[in-house]
């Protein structure tokens, strides 16, 4: 797994879950990167021997990661820029797309603590909903009726 800089949180994260896979007797072995950019390098190359890395979202394009899939968020991470200048900043048209993508519905209105499991909560209760409604209207009313 490519995590991070050594020391810093990403790799910090790599070692938990090294140790939580280990207990099931998944070895996992952490490779220190300089960031996400490199990860996603290494995710691309076959070569690299790398199967999964921590990266920060929005830093993927679609030419990058090609052939890879999202396991999912961690958390959210904002980013805060400050500078002391009269002068405008220009960003590239990736960091722009980054910058105007706003955070999730419910994190806009409720604490992050509270969003994420409710988030979570709804992806996996709404398609449960979708299956589950029909049969117990069918167990109410008696089964389905056979047709003649």
């Amino acid at each position: 797994m490519s995590t991070g800089a050594q020391g810093g949180a990403h790799n910090l994260f790599g070692q938990r879950y090294r140790d939580i896979l280990a207990r099931d007797g998944v070895h996992v072995e952490l490779r220190a990167s300089a960031g996400s950019i490199e990860n996603l390098e290494r995710l691309a190359d076959p070569s690299a021997g790398v199967e999964a890395a921590f990266v920060q979202s929005g830093v993927a394009t679609s030419e990058i990661a090609a052939g890879l899939v999202s396991l999912g968020s961690i958390y959210y991470e904002p980013l805060w820029i400050f500078y002391r200048s009269p002068k405008e900043i220009t960003l590239s048209d990736e960091a722009r797309r980054y910058f105007k993508t706003r955070p999730p519905f419910l994190r806009r209105y409720l604490p992050f603590w509270l969003a994420n499991p409710v988030e979570r909560m709804l992806v996996l209760l709404v398609p449960l909903f979708v299956v589950l409604v029909p049969a117990i209207k069918n167990i109410v009313a008696g089964g389905p009726r056979p047709t003649r």
